[in-house]
């Protein structure tokens, strides 16, 4: 059924029930996302249209509904989320007992396809070493690009960069470059889009993020917080040069300049959040720059305008996960339609992830995989 209003999709797919070929309150419910059946005017009324949010092109994946909900803790932490360009995969990647993974699922259907361990030969690192953080980019539908904070033995105590990328068909890992070492630990890692530049926040330098180059593997750009007392929390790129990030009170881009090395980006626009006592842990940007989700510790998710960060929609991570969830990564369908979370419970360091999907319009959960 063709219709503009409600949720903002073209389509509404209608399902009866095998037995009786008529349509039960049951589906009605699972139609609408879960709402009440007489909340169609105030899903009218508060619905954001999505068609707004994208862009981009990208599959509508079928209603989650018509699989069964399943609940399932993978063995890894997973830091970033990486849709592919025509929706069909998504990539994690994570971290497990300091050795770093790549892992892929069928997005359409939920189901985990491969995982891959990322091992990069002794002449990048020299021998000892542990995997801290992962961060992903697709640049095909079969090119995964990925960038890893990497540990060295304890004898050194160091930390680097390494990058590389997964051919999804072939399953060969690649990888091309290490940067400079350094003492700091790593607070936060992110790739741009096209793969050329890594956003690192380094633990001496909590009011900045530092822009290292692939190519050259040395530091080229700073990019400062609003405020200059306000510590950056996440960070995510949402174009080749574009950068988004949140403090505690603020969220905001900065434009990566295009001059020589040394530049510093302040930014472009910030807006301010809405009071929060918890924590930002994880950011992304939907595919048209005019919204951002920021995870926190404590399990909460909010929809915020990129202009002036009034919240649009919360959404939920149901009750009885457990204790101290934290959204530990995000990522936006290229459509815009849907919203993928990682989220670990239990202890700062856990291991153990959910993965969760969201439709956008609504907040509703879809679907635990």
């Amino acid at each position: 059924m063709a219709h503009g209003g409600w949720f903002g999709y073209n389509k509404i797919v209608i399902v009866h029930d095998d037995s009786t070929k008529r349509l039960s309150q049951e589906n009605l419910h699972r139609v609408l996302g879960c709402l009440d059946l007489g909340s169609w005017r105030s899903v009218q009324a508060t619905s954001i249209d999505i068609r707004n949010v994208s862009n981009a092109s990208g599959v509508d994946y079928p209603p989650a509904w018509i699989r069964q909900p399943k609940r399932t803790r993978y063995d890894t932490r997973f830091e970033s989320l990486a849709c592919s360009p025509d929706g069909r995969f998504l990539a994690a990647g994570g971290q497990r007992q300091e050795q770093g993974t790549i892992t892929l699922w069928n997005a359409i259907t939920g189901t985990k396809c491969n995982e891959f361990f990322l091992r990069p030969p002794e002449q990048f690192t020299g021998g000892g070493y542990g995997v801290t953080k992962v961060a992903l980019q697709w640049s095909t539908p079969d090119c995964v690009r990925f960038v890893a904070s990497i540990r060295f033995a304890a004898g050194e105590n160091k930390r680097s960069v390494i990058s590389g990328w997964l051919n999804v068909n072939t399953k060969g890992i690649t990888y091309t470059s290490i940067s400079p070492r350094w003492q700091e630990v790593v607070a936060s890692l992110a790739l741009s889009r096209d793969g050329t530049h890594v956003a690192v926040g380094r633990g001496f330098l909590p009011n900045r993020v530092q822009i290292l180059r692939v190519d050259t593997t040395q530091f080229s750009h700073t990019v400062l917080s609003p405020d200059q007392s306000d510590h950056i929390q996440t960070i995510s790129f949402h174009t080749d040069r574009s950068l988004f990030g949140s403090t505690q009170n603020h969220i905001f881009e900065a434009k990566i300049p295009e001059q020589a090395r040394g530049t510093t980006a302040r930014s472009t626009r910030s807006a301010v959040l809405p009071p929060n006592t918890n924590i930002s842990s994880s950011l992304v940007v939907s595919p048209n720059g005019k919204y951002v989700v920021v995870g926190r510790y404590g399990g909460s998710l909010s929809l915020h305008n990129s202009d002036d960060g009034e919240i649009v929609r919360s959404f939920t991570i149901p009750a009885g996960v457990g204790d101290n969830v934290i959204v530990q990564s995000l990522a936006f369908s290229p459509n815009g339609h849907y919203l993928f979370c990682a989220a670990t419970q239990g202890a700062f360091d856990s291991r153990f992830s959910t993965m969760y999907m969201f439709q956008v319009s609504s907040g509703a959960l879809l679907y635990v995989f």
